[in-house]
């Protein structure tokens, strides 16, 4: 849910900015720091000084801001006391720069107002923290083989000790600042391809690098610099990601993505390399609001629940806490400094826009990444090297498609074995073809990898020649992949696709494909049967195919379904991702063969709050669901009266669900303590406006017209809270047309709200298998030729005592009467064939069944405006029972000549009872149950999980 905020300014936003660094970094201060000594051991590891020299750079930024003090300590005393505290021999490239520059502000290293009673051996520990030229070579290897970026660290590193006075020779420096030339123009699209071979590893610091360059900007070419500014932010704007991150493959994302779009928004607008202001100051805020929930216990909690790469993992959790908030202060200041002054984009459909668009990151090679977003889904799919799980050319999007982060998991893309060494179809692609709304790409190897053990030595192992074509299409919510692979040497051992599952579970249906060689058009693809639905969510359950390794009998052409289990990965160290646990592993196996089509589609869950959650009327539909596609909807159950109105939250109703799907909004709160009325009223419309803010969709199953208790609900507040209801309502389901027709006349639904006719479910599956003669054995009832029920609730409007009175006036000894729909002081008729069944105040759905099983007719006599349906139908049809029902329209839509009408009189029922005979009830039943195709539970459910889907949901980021 994303409520629309309340506009606000650059200013503002760089206030907002420093005010949570300043609050974040007190609370580090005062409790891990609290007499400025820095631990020794944090979270059980031990901890080395590149922390306390985040922390350092985060303090002379506030020192910029005009923070006087942190905690109980003025900043230039903390600052100084910090530095004293410096390893300098520990200190190197990042946080070599970040204590240079944290000095820079106070002057030249020789008379440096802030170290002017610093010792010698002081000064000379900090000289050698600021120098990083032990990397140039470090390990025999130009950068101690660290990637391309460092060019640019140490550069800034000798920059930094150049304007402290400390650079004695500027070679290295001349060296460095050329290495960074030569890759950051080396590509005409701009992009920064952070491989020491340059074969196409970009990623999020492709933009990191733009940005840690800039004190050396002026040295640069201004226009080919200019060009990669541009460049970049037509990317970021381009896949900029709903949960604020900017890049959402390769390593040092999650958190530091976010913190990656704040930094690049700011400087796009300080230095206007976009025209869209607004846009990019709400892109910046909105990764700012997510930003705060990646806070707990005063640190970051990126590796709680989830995982950074190795080399950011528990061990620098302190570190990473404060380099997060510096890079926070990059972004502060930056906006602080720009003239820009631009009210923040409110608009969501303009902030996050649909878009299916492959941008290239370099026209000599097939990198590029496609960003697909339509009114469901969005994702990021990244062509890039290397072979690694966290590059695979699969869907990256948080909380939806997301893989274990730094591992040897490659999941989303075929894995093989071929003489036991591990390959998978990973880095850059042979070719690659943009289709609408899909991708198809070609591989002509795939690529060696580790094991899960990380015990294969890659370096070794050749790539396997084998040729993958894959082609993605997407429709509404739904991602079908279809692949198709050849294996012109040695049949593999085994083939695996491997699909992790998040939060949101997914439905996937797998299928092989006998086609003609080549990718199949959707056109001609078959349709998925409902046989490869994996089984109700049971984790590790197969669900058919399977494979045997009987290699003597294998076929030129795999055609066996894949074998598709699921298998629960929830805690697992292993199945974590940079945004959080992987809940299910969705593993699909494949009959290996020379060349194998297989296709498969995938479906995120649904989140749907919905109740009365246990009522017969919810759980037929949604068992149905469950029945049909289990991983299809996630229930998120509530029931009547739940909670007093006065402590409702829209959260603590809707709580983390896509849609809220009501039935009976009068029943949904009990007044509890609220003192009157009025303010009841009041506090209930509040609330509704507020649900309708919140951007959680609204679905209403209309029962009725108005609430049935007219006295708890007289017609002026009923008419009230239905006509609040209607003006937020984004799916309207209505039981027959006529009901559709008269409520649309009536209420004020909101603008584009979808209105489906969804009749009510019968309730015949699963009938207990007992006959008439054991269930009046059971109730002890005397056998009779028809007999009747009045069953259900008792409600005034049914008018049960003028059925009653009706029936004994009939006066046919061959009819009997159950009644179930009383209450204590109902007059019960001195009439030996009206018989009451004890009831409690709430029945069974299995009581029900067996009191209309005791049945051949069912009576109903509603009268009153308010209804526009009733759940006696699901019962009538279900147990293919006939009814004497009302002139209502409703039931003559419904039910048509499968029951007796009356005019609600005493009169008119009293002929029916009179002349219907034991042959006329019989032929409606068995028109009652020709009815039922039109009423089944399942069909209506797939209808209701369609309707669902149709609606305007941005699942997962």
């Amino acid at each position: 849910m994303h409520a629309t905020p309340k506009p606000f300014n650059v200013a503002e936003t760089s206030s907002q900015l420093i005010a949570f660094i300043n609050e974040r970094t007190s609370a580090i201060v005062e409790r891990f720091y609290p007499d400025l000594r820095p631990p020794a051991f944090f979270a059980g590891f031990r901890i080395s000084t590149d922390a306390t020299a985040d922390l350092i750079y985060t303090l002379h930024y506030l020192h910029k801001f005009g923070i006087k003090a942190i905690g109980r300590h003025e900043i230039g005393d903390a600052m100084l006391s910090l530095l004293h505290r410096i390893n300098g021999e520990q200190t190197e490239t990042f946080y070599s720069y970040r204590v240079a520059e944290a000095l820079m502000p106070f002057g030249r290293f020789s008379d440096n107002t802030l170290l002017r009673e610093c010792t010698p051996a002081q000064r000379a520990n900090l000289a050698t923290a600021v120098d990083s030229t032990h990397i140039y070579n470090q390990y025999g290897k130009p950068l101690g083989g660290r990637p391309n970026n460092y060019w640019g660290v140490l550069a800034r590193c000798e920059f930094d000790r150049q304007l402290l006075g400390l650079l004695e020779s500027t070679a290295m420096f001349d060296e460095s600042i050329a290495r960074v030339r030569d890759v950051l123009f080396d590509n005409p699209a701009g992009f920064f391809d952070d491989s020491r071979t340059l074969d196409g590893r970009f990623d999020v610091y492709s933009f990191d690098v733009q940005l840690f360059l800039e004190p050396l900007w002026h040295l640069l070419d201004a226009k080919k610099l200019r060009h990669n500014l541009i460049c970049h932010t037509h990317l970021f704007e381009s896949i900029a990601m709903e949960n604020g991150a900017c890049v959402a493959w390769g390593r040092s994302i999650g958190a530091l993505s976010l913190c990656m779009t704040m930094e690049f928004a700011a400087a796009a607008i300080r230095h206007g390399w976009t025209s869209d202001v607004p846009r990019m100051l709400r892109l910046l805020a909105n990764a700012f609001e997510q930003f705060k929930t990646w806070w707990s216990d005063d640190l970051i909690n990126a590796h709680r629940h989830r995982m950074t790469f190795g080399y950011r993992g528990p061990h620098r959790l302190l570190q990473m806490s404060l380099d997060c908030l510096g890079k926070l202060a990059y972004a502060a200041k930056t906006l602080g400094d720009a003239t820009a002054d631009a009210t923040a984009e409110s608009d969501p459909a303009r902030l996050f826009p649909n878009r299916d668009e492959r941008i290239v990151l370099h026209p000599e090679k097939t990198a590029g990444v496609w960003m697909y977003r339509n009114d469901h889904i969005a994702f990021q799919l990244p062509m890039v090297s290397p072979a690694e799980a966290d590059y695979i050319p699969w869907l990256h999007c948080p909380d939806l498609f997301e893989n274990p982060v730094d591992s040897q998991m490659m999941c989303g893309v075929p894995r093989v074995i071929v003489n036991d060494a591990q390959f998978a179809s990973c880095g850059l692609p042979a070719s690659v073809k943009k289709i609408k709304d899909g991708l198809v790409l070609t591989f002509d190897k795939f690529q060696p990898i580790k094991n899960a053990q990380g015990k294969q030595p890659v370096e070794s192992v050749a790539p396997l020649t084998a040729t993958r074509h894959v082609k993605y299409e997407v429709a509404g919510a739904t991602v079908r992949v279809e692949e198709h692979w050849t294996f012109p040497g040695e049949i593999p051992q085994a083939i695996a696709i491997d699909i992790p599952e998040t939060r949101r579970p997914l439905s996937i249906r797998c299928e092989p494909i006998a086609q003609p060689a080549g990718i199949v058009p959707s056109s001609v693809a078959p349709a998925l049967p409902a046989a490869f639905t994996p089984s109700p969510g049971t984790p590790g359950e197969d669900t058919g195919g399977g494979y045997s390794d009987t290699r003597a009998n294998k076929s030129t052409e795999s055609a066996l379904a894949p074998h598709h289990s699921i298998v629960a990965t929830d805690g697992m160290p292993t199945w974590r991702s940079f945004w959080g646990e992987l809940r299910n592993l969705h593993q699909i196996s494949v009959e290996p063969a020379k060349e194998v089509r297989i296709a498969y589609e995938m479906t995120p869950a649904l989140r749907v709050a919905h109740g009365p959650s246990v009522h017969d009327y919810n759980r037929v539909l949604y068992d149905a669901m469950h029945r049909s596609e289990p991983r299809a909807v996630v229930e998120v159950p509530f029931n009547n009266g739940r909670c007093p109105i006065a402590q409702m939250s829209v959260e603590s109703l809707v709580a983390n669900a896509d849609i809220l799907h009501i039935g009976w909004p009068e029943h949904l709160f009990s007044a509890g303590h609220v003192g009157n009325v009025e303010e009841f009223d009041e506090m209930y419309a509040r609330l509704v406006e507020q649900i309708g803010k919140s951007g959680v969709k609204v679905a209403w199953t209309l029962h009725n017209r108005r609430p049935h208790n007219e006295t708890g609900w007289p017609r002026p507040r009923a008419e009230a809270m239905y006509r609040n209801w209607a003006a937020i309502t984004d799916l309207a389901m209505h039981h027959s047309h006529c009901g559709m027709e008269r409520v649309v006349n009536e209420l004020p639904f909101k603008i584009g709200c979808r209105h489906i006719v969804l009749p009510h479910a019968h309730y015949g599956h699963d009938l207990p298998e007992v006959n008439r003669a054991e269930l009046d054995s059971k109730y002890k009832l005397p056998p009779c030729k028809v007999r009747f029920g009045l069953l259900g609730r008792y409600q005034a409007e049914k008018q049960i005592e003028l059925c009653m009175q009706a029936f004994s006036a009939a006066a046919m000894p061959e009819q009997q009467l159950v009644v179930t729909a009383y209450r204590g002081d109902t007059v019960r008729p001195d009439d030996p064939r009206i018989i009451f069944l004890p009831r409690e105040k709430w029945m069974t759905r299995a009581e029900i069944i067996e009191h209309n099983l005791l049945c051949d007719a069912l009576l109903s006599a509603h009268s009153g405006e308010n209804y526009l349906t009733s759940g006696l139908v699901g019962d009538a049809i279900g147990m293919g029972l006939t009814m004497f029902a009302p002139e209502m329209p409703f039931f003559r839509e419904i039910m048509g000549e499968a029951a007796f009408y009356h005019d609600n009189s005493m009169e008119s029922l009293v002929q029916l009872f009179k002349s219907a005979t034991p042959e006329s009830i019989a032929e409606k039943k068995r028109r009652s149950v020709a009815l039922r195709p039109t009423c089944d539970p399942n069909t209506l459910a797939h209808q209701l999980l369609v309707a669902f889907r149709e609606l305007p949901i941005r699942l997962g980021a």
